[in-house]
């Protein structure tokens, strides 16, 4: 049987929601999806995309994050471990991507919950400190130093 994977269209939820879920075979497009990790979703809320890290094909959409409760039923599902895994070591500039990513969905959750009327302090606190330790990071990759400008009278 086929995997198929899916995530909730643009706009339907905040940005840091739409993960990419994943299911046997394939549904008609008004028909319920049920994911691995035993979530029911709408078919016409949904769309199909590509494998998480993979390049979509015509008609599928670029894959956000994947869901990690499905992610880990799949590893579960493994029937036996690689015969010699290599150890993984995480390339240096993997924190940052790490952070740009959360910049990226509460940047998108924030501007979503603007327009709403519906941000409220913490929103913005976590916004802030996230953007901040961004710009950390960034400059000490650039090697560029802090500067603070002083507000002029």
């Amino acid at each position: 049987m086929d995997t198929t994977y899916f995530q909730y269209r643009a706009g339907i939820v905040s940005q840091s929601h739409r993960v990419v879920h994943c299911a046997f075979g394939e549904a008609e497009e008004s028909a319920a999806w049920t994911s691995w990790c035993r979530r029911e979703f709408p078919g016409h809320l949904v769309e199909i995309t590509a494998k998480p890290g993979e390049c979509p094909e015509a008609g599928q959409a670029t894959p956000c994050a994947p869901c990690v409760q499905c992610l880990l039923a799949f590893t579960a599902a493994i029937e036996s471990p690689a015969d010699d895994p290599m150890p993984v070591r995480a390339p240096d500039e993997k924190p940052v991507a790490v952070i740009l990513r959360k910049a990226q969905w509460l940047l998108d959750d924030a501007a979503d919950h603007i327009n709403q009327g519906r941000c409220g302090k913490t929103e913005y606190a976590e916004l802030a400190t996230t953007l901040d330790d961004l710009a950390k990071m960034m400059r000490e990759r650039a090697e560029v130093p802090h500067v603070v400008e002083e507000p002029h009278d």
